[in-house]
This record gives C-alpha cells, sequence and structure tokens, in this order.
C-alpha cells in the first residue's frame, strides 16, 4: 500500500497544519510521500495514480471544508476523515450550530455578519464573542466587552480572514472536547478539560504555544462524562462524520452547550487527540494504522 499525505503551506494556519502532517509522516508504517500543496500540485498530479489512500491534513476553507475532498474524489482517490458533504457542512459554523439545535443540543445565542452594518440588527450582551465562522484554531478570535470592541473585532474578522463573522454570547463555564473514533465501537478517548488560568479563552497561543497546563484529562464525573459522550455520539451520527472527529463543547451549572465539530483534528505534538490517544495506552504508529485500517474496512 502507498499512501499520499497532503498539506497546505499559505495562509494563517499553515504551521497547524504542517506540524500534523509531520506528525502523520514520521509515524506511518506504510509507504508514504508528503506532498505540500499548492507549490506541490503538479508533482502529486503526475503521480496520483500510484496511490492507495490520501490522507488530507489541512486546516481552513478551501481543504478541510470540501474542495481537497472534491478533487480526490474527482480523480477517483479514496481520503481519509469523513464524507466532503460533512466536511463543507462542519466548516460552516452557523450551519452546524442550526444542524446540531434541531437534534435537541443547545448552542450559545449567535448571529451571522455578513456585512459589519448587519451590528445594528443583533441583541446580544456583553462580554460577546467574535470568531471567523469558516475557520478553526481560534484564528482571529475574540472577547469583547462593548460594541466598540464588537465593531472591531467584527471589522478584523473581515479583513484578516474574508470570512462572514460569528457573533456568540460568551458562556461563562468550562470547556471540553471530546475525541471520538468511528470503528466497531464507536470509541470515546479520555475528554480534556481546559483549565482556564490568567486567560479567558482558550485561544490559538494557548492550544499551540503554551506549555499545556491549562490542559486536564479528566474522568471524575461520571454523569457529565456520560453526558458528553452520549451528545457527541448523537452529533457524529446526525452530521454522518466518520473515522475520527473531535467535538468541543462549553458546560455551565444549567447546560452543556455545543461549540464546533473538528472533522480533521489537529495532529501536532500540542494537540488534544493525539494526547488523548496517548492516554489510551497506544502509541501513534497505532492510530494511524487505525485510520488506515478504517478505510481498509469501508472498501472491502
Amino acid at each position: 500500500m502507498k499512501i499520499a499525505i497532503l498539506s497546505w503551506w499559505t495562509w494563517l494556519e499553515r504551521d497547524v497544519a504542517l506540524r500534523s502532517a509531520k506528525t502523520f509522516k514520521d509515524n506511518i508504517r506504510y509507504d508514504n510521500d508528503l506532498y505540500i500543496l499548492p507549490e506541490q500540485l503538479d508533482d502529486f498530479l503526475a503521480s496520483y495514480k500510484s496511490y492507495d489512500l490520501a490522507i488530507p491534513v489541512f486546516h481552513w476553507k478551501y481543504w478541510e471544508d470540501w474542495i481537497i475532498f472534491w478533487l480526490l474524489e474527482s480523480l477517483s482517490i479514496k481520503a481519509a476523515f469523513s464524507p466532503m458533504k460533512t466536511h463543507a457542512i462542519c466548516m460552516d459554523k452557523n450551519m452546524t450550530n442550526i444542524l446540531v439545535n434541531e437534534i435537541g443540543i443547545k448552542i450559545p445565542k449567535s448571529y451571522i455578519l455578513k456585512d459589519i452594518y448587519d451590528i445594528a440588527d443583533i441583541d446580544i450582551t456583553y462580554p460577546a464573542i467574535v470568531k471567523p465562522n469558516s475557520w478553526w484554531s481560534s484564528i482571529a478570535t475574540y472577547k469583547t466587552e462593548n460594541i466598540t470592541e464588537l465593531e472591531d473585532a467584527v471589522k478584523n474578522v473581515f479583513e484578516l480572514t474574508e470570512d462572514f463573522a460569528l457573533v456568540q454570547e460568551f458562556i461563562i463555564g468550562t470547556e471540553y472536547s471530546v475525541p471520538i473514533i468511528w470503528n466497531a465501537e464507536t470509541e470515546i478517548l479520555p475528554i480534556m478539560r481546559v483549565q482556564l488560568k490568567s486567560w479567558d479563552f482558550f485561544d490559538h497561543d494557548e492550544k499551540y504555544n503554551s506549555d499545556w497546563s491549562n490542559e486536564i484529562f479528566w474522568d471524575t464525573d461520571k454523569d457529565l462524562e456520560f453526558s458528553l459522550k452520549q451528545k457527541t455520539k448523537d452529533i457524529y451520527r446526525f452530521l454522518w462524520c466518520r473515522w475520527i472527529s473531535r467535538i468541543d463543547y462549553m458546560v455551565n451549572e444549567s447546560w452543556i452547550y455545543f461549540l464546533e465539530v473538528n472533522t480533521i483534528p489537529g495532529f501536532s505534538a500540542a494537540s488534544i487527540f493525539p494526547k488523548a490517544w496517548k492516554l489510551s495506552w497506544r502509541d501513534l504508529p497505532e492510530l494511524i494504522d487505525l485510520i488506515i485500517s478504517l478505510w481498509l474496512e469501508d472498501n472491502k
């Protein structure tokens, strides 16, 4: 078997994507080649017929949404992770919120802004979170305390990402991340609790440039653990996620709020999914083997 690992070298989330791609490259047991797109796209297209499977390791629109999966499907190359339509839905945070709310899971009060003048039409209390609708890794994510900060944050999202801005109520509570593997057992890996210290939310810097002391893999509150696991399975099935994903929540004394689905979870040394996997007493080559075995199972 020969595998193509595909990653992405431009724009703001490139560092995370390249770190994740390196994890795959360093731990895969099969013959493989790594292509950094778009720089090496022509090289990949010249040799794509020699690969049995592609593992796209991308973050951001055009790639993590659905386009890379459309390209691979048009070339008749099997790809790891969820179906193309699932990536397209889950990359759109607002759309995902609407769908998840339909199955009875609470979401923060949210507004999608396509223009700075849309701010006049929203009814939001402060503090409020502002972030791009179609980005991951907490890029251009802001906590705002008043209308001036809100306007500045929305402008920054438009200018920096060229994306719509998603404005949400700030939920005071504790953030949890639930890594899930879709196999015969639908396995939930150890759940991570974000232990806030001097910052207000789990931002990009804390995710990828901290000492990671804010992350606690917790197993004490069995009722909450059960509820998070059940909601994660319900969302996973409803959105037709496959193979591996990570679903994030904010929890307070009253509710469990859905935040987002990561259909291509980060695989850098700082990322939640590989660290949760290691806590199950298995090494990263075993995780890569499992991802490939899920593909083999689907293509018997």
